[in-house]
């Protein structure tokens, strides 16, 4: 997993159905790169439930952007024998 935009949480986020508390959790660790073990201080929450909720959400990431961040799609056109 790697750090995602304010935008590409956003996008993900619609396409869920996770409480807004448990959008939080998430946020903490994937868009301000805070470790689970501190969000697990802070809040209480286990470091089981935190890992689920950030596994799942990162299940609907890459369902939405199956490229990954900083990667290009694109196409090459070559004759047979350059292939």
């Amino acid at each position: 997993m790697h750090r995602i935009t304010d935008m590409e949480f956003a996008r993900v986020k619609m396409a869920t159905r996770m409480r807004d508390v448990n959008l939080g959790i998430v946020y903490r660790v994937l868009v301000e790169n805070q470790s689970q073990a501190q969000v697990h201080r802070d809040t209480g929450k286990s470091r089981q439930h935190i890992s689920l909720l950030v596994n799942v959400f990162w299940e609907h990431y890459l369902r939405i952007h199956p490229v990954p961040h900083g990667w290009l799609t694109g196409s090459v056109v070559l004759p047979a024998e350059d292939w």
